[in-house]
């Protein structure tokens, strides 16, 4: 049974984003043109007059925002979408690196989105994506009704609002420095450990369960000696350590696609945690959801033996437990004393979260307002919603 690590530990994690898009002050519609992006993508051909491109760009609906649309019959296996490495950006977690592989990539978006030098790109852009430790007022995350992943948010938003990281870019607008880690997070791949690449076209990519396409790295015949490798068969060479970097990065069905149906790909299995933080939305019944328990949480909660050897440090990631459909962590069943203590947990977690259930419908919380505040107070409730279903079905299970 797989438990997700604490989100310190998986901070470094990105998927794709759906384009949940917040409209803010001065957003305006974006209208990607597929055309204009693939000959900034191109190796060179010339592609001015081709119009037989095999996808285009187009809005899907408010939830997911533009995604990309089969044009004709599509077979298994076909390449859709190949971006030379060279037109990525690209960022490295590695503690020796001057910044953070996020801030490393959002200096590079910034250099192109004020040179114009990928104007096609920067146009294809939402304006805003509106992640909570960027945007959110307090009062917006006090919605969510949990204090470790409130914590979370409170620690990611007081790195950014730093005054290291505002003296690093003082040189750009504030805004636009926001603006540029809202995109790193929420529309990067991870294609190897602490490796992370943000690429042109293919991030319009939307999400399915059941996806029709993929996407990978493949290094060129012509410029790898005749050697194929993608990231599925050996590590590709690191990106970051060359300033030309070979290959390209590559969509590619993985079955027949029909004319009109849209191409998508998987995101992976992840907790509204993750989706929410660094993507800006959550499920409302999201098969993949956990419940956080922490070393804080065992103290409110009477009925919990103490570690073997208190003495002894905590190791990461053995400061947090997971409660999840599958079941409960067994590092968490090694410290209850009894069934009963932790059902009784579970419902203090779950009073906490029906506490804003209360407030919200009795009126107790802030006036709804319209626009991005009123899309918080939804994306809070799926949040809450899908807790509160873990939360009621592991009492369930525990009482029985």
């Amino acid at each position: 049974m797989k438990y997700a690590r604490s989100m310190a530990l998986i901070r470094g994690v990105v998927i794709r984003s759906p384009r949940r898009v917040c409209a803010g002050k001065g957003a305006r519609e974006q209208v990607p043109d597929v055309g204009r992006l693939q000959r900034m993508v191109s190796h060179g051909d010339d592609q001015d007059d081709q119009d037989d491109h095999l996808i285009d760009i187009r809005r899907i609906d408010d939830e997911q925002g533009w995604g990309f649309v089969a044009c004709c019959d599509i077979d298994e296996g076909q390449a859709l979408v190949s971006v030379p490495l060279s037109q990525t950006i690209t960022g490295l977690d590695d503690p020796g690196m001057a910044l953070p592989w996020s801030l490393q990539m959002v200096e590079q978006l910034l250099v192109r989105k004020y040179e114009d030098s990928a104007e096609p790109w920067m146009d294809s852009l939402p304006v805003h994506v509106d992640l909570p430790f960027l945007y959110w007022h307090d009062d917006d995350i006090a919605r969510l009704g949990d204090p470790a992943f409130i914590r979370e948010i409170v620690s990611l938003r007081a790195f950014y609002r730093s005054s290291d990281v505002r003296a690093y870019f003082s040189e750009y607008d504030w805004e636009d420095v926001m603006w540029g880690v809202a995109m790193v997070h929420s529309r990067s791949f991870v294609y190897s450990e602490g490796k992370h690449l943000f690429s042109p076209l293919i991030d319009m990519a939307n999400h399915d369960d059941v996806p029709n396409a993929c996407v990978r790295l493949v290094f060129s015949p012509d410029l790898c000696q005749g050697q194929v490798a993608t990231d599925e068969i050996a590590p590709p060479r690191p990106i970051v350590d060359s300033a030309e970097p070979c290959g390209v990065f590559e969509l590619r069905a993985t079955r027949a696609i029909k004319a009109g149906e849209q191409v998508s790909i998987s995101y992976g299995a992840q907790p509204n945690d993750v989706l929410l933080l660094y993507f800006g939305f959550a499920l409302p019944c999201n098969e993949h959801d956990l419940v956080t328990v922490t070393l804080e949480d065992l103290d409110v909660v009477k009925g919990f033996a103490e570690p073997s050897d208190p003495s002894e440090p905590s190791e990461p990631g053995n400061d947090r437990f997971f409660i999840t459909k599958q079941g409960v962590d067994p590092r968490l069943l090694e410290r209850v004393a009894s069934p009963s203590a932790l059902a009784d947990l579970c419902r203090w977690k779950l009073d906490q979260l029906l506490d804003v259930e209360r407030k919200e419908h009795e009126g107790l919380a802030p006036p709804r307002k319209e626009g991005c505040e009123a899309d918080r107070r939804r994306t809070a409730s799926c949040y809450r919603k899908s807790k509160r279903a873990l939360l009621e079905h592991a009492v369930k299970s525990l009482t029985a």
